[in-house]
C-alpha cells in the first residue's frame, strides 16, 4: 500500500492482510494515532516511515512481523528500544535504514548495538547528535 507523499500525520487504517506500507514523505511525528491490531497492521513485513517527523520509535511496533524491512531514516528519533532492536536483528535478510536521524548515543544506547550496526543498510549515515 503506498501512502507516501499524502500529508498524513495519522497513521491510516489499512486493508487486512496487507504486508508492504509505505508512509514515506509524511508528517507523522508520533506513533499516538497507532493502533496494530484495529487497523490492520500485523502482517506488515516491510515498513517504511522514511522522511518524517518521527521522534521515537514505539514499543507498538513489536506487533508488526517486519520481516523484509524497517525504513525509518530522515526522522527525528534519537533511540531504538532494546526490544525493537532485538525484532530487527531476529531475521537474517530484512533491509533496515536508520539514518540521519540525531541518536543519542551513550554507552548503553541501543543504535551502538554492534549486531544491529550490522544490519543498518545506511550505518555510514547513523551518527551522534
Amino acid at each position: 500500500v503506498n501512502c507516501s507523499s499524502l500529508g498524513l500525520t495519522t497513521f491510516p487504517t489499512i486493508p487486512p492482510r496487507t504486508t508492504v506500507l509505505d508512509l514515506s514523505h509524511n508528517l507523522l511525528n508520533s506513533f499516538s494515532s497507532l493502533s496494530p491490531v484495529s487497523q490492520n497492521y500485523q502482517h506488515i513485513s516491510s515498513l517504511i516511515l522514511s522522511h518524517n517527523m518521527l521522534t521515537t520509535i514505539d514499543t507498538k511496533l513489536l506487533k508488526l512481523k517486519l520481516d523484509r524491512s524497517f525504513k525509518a531514516d530522515h526522522n527525528s528519533i534519537t533511540e531504538i528500544p532494546y526490544d525493537f532492536s532485538l525484532l530487527l536483528q531476529k531475521y537474517a535478510k530484512n533491509e533496515i535504514t536508520l539514518g540521519n536521524n540525531p541518536w543519542s548515543c551513550s554507552c548503553n544506547a541501543e543504535i551502538t548495538n554492534l549486531n544491529l550496526k550490522m544490519k543498518v543498510a545506511d550505518i555510514k549515515e547513523v551518527v551522534c547528535d
